[in-house]
């Protein structure tokens, strides 16, 4: 953190609904809607928003690999593998996590692709 900006406490910030899971919904067919140019990465049904809550806080607390530079000033980018399938993006399945920790101190996440982390800046 070389801007020298204050940055706020770390909190899950549930209202961040859109990669979600869809619990009403069949997993393969949230999958598939994770492709192409509209679909945003989702949560896979099996974890619960405690779940999120959890793995997402964890990223930011020691257990994610930070990703530097920052892209945004005001921002922190983490990153997570886990040792289960957490999501889909792009129309893949996957283990990883991308989690955003604002200097407001919100932080929110969403799973991702191997390929999509590496254009975001990762080194896997």
């Amino acid at each position: 953190m070389s801007t020298g900006a204050t940055w706020q406490p770390a909190q899950w910030a549930r209202e961040h609904t859109k990669h979600h899971p869809r619990y009403y919904e069949n997993w393969a067919v949230s999958i598939r809607r994770t492709a192409g140019r509209e679909g945003n990465a989702r949560y896979s049904p099996q974890l619960t928003l405690a779940d999120i809550e959890r793995i997402e806080m964890e990223a930011v607390s020691g257990m994610g690999i930070e990703i530097l530079p920052p892209r945004r000033r005001l921002e922190r980018v983490f990153w997570r593998r886990l040792l289960d399938e957490v999501g889909a993006s792009k129309g893949e399945r996957t283990d990883l996590i991308y989690v955003i920790y604002n200097q407001s101190g919100a932080v929110h996440g969403y799973s991702i692709t191997e390929s999509e982390l590496g254009l975001a800046g990762a080194i896997l």
